[in-house]
C-alpha cells in the first residue's frame, strides 16, 4: 500500500511535533496561526495519514539512537528510585508520572495503581523494581495522581 504522500506544512508539523510531543506548538512552528494552533494541531494528529508519519518518523529515531521501551522504562525506574545521580524528589515524583504513563497507566482517578502490579509489569520487561518505596513525599504525589495506592 502505498504512502499518502503530505503537503510541505503536514511534513513540517510530522518533524515539529517530534521535537516536543505538543501538537499545538508544532502548528505553530510549522506555520499555522496561533489562533489556530490548537485546533490544528488536533486536526492533524487525527489525520491518519500524518499519524502513520509520525508513528514512522519516532521508529526511526529510535533505531538510529538505539532507544527501545526497555532502556526508557529501565532510566525511568532508575530515576523514579533515587538511583540516579543528582536526583531529586520532584525528579522522582516526574518518573513515577512517566513511568505509569509509559506503562499504559492513563486514567489516575479511575485506576488503582499498586506496587505489586507495577513490579508485575516491569518484571515482564526485565526490570526488577524495590518492593519497597521508602520516600513518602513520592507515595503522597502518585496517591495524589492515581489515587490510593496499595503496597503489595
Amino acid at each position: 500500500m502505498a504512502r499518502e504522500k503530505l503537503t510541505a506544512r503536514q511534513q513540517r508539523f510530522v518533524e515539529e511535533y517530534l521535537c516536543d510531543s505538543n501538537a499545538t506548538q508544532a502548528a505553530i512552528r510549522a506555520g499555522y496561526s496561533g489562533r489556530a494552533a490548537r485546533q490544528a494541531g488536533s486536526a492533524a494528529l487525527s489525520n491518519p495519514a500524518i499519524l502513520a508519519r509520525v508513528r514512522e518518523r519516532q521508529a526511526e529515531l529510535a533505531g538510529e539512537v538505539r532507544v527501545t521501551q526497555a532502556v526508557v522504562i529501565r532510566g525511568l525506574l532508575t530515576e523514579a528510585q533515587g538511583t540516579g545521580s543528582d536526583t531529586s524528589s520532584r525528579a522522582r515524583v516526574s518518573a513515577w508520572v512517566a513511568l505509569a504513563k509509559h506503562l499504559g497507566i492513563e486514567s489516575p482517578k479511575e485506576t488503582k495503581l499498586t506496587l505489586e502490579t507495577l513490579n508485575r509489569v516491569l518484571e515482564q520487561l526485565g526490570v526488577a523494581v524495590a518492593r519497597h518505596v521508602k520516600d513518602h513525599e513520592i507515595l503522597a504525589a502518585i496517591e495524589r495522581e492515581w489515587g490510593t495506592i496499595q503496597l503489595g
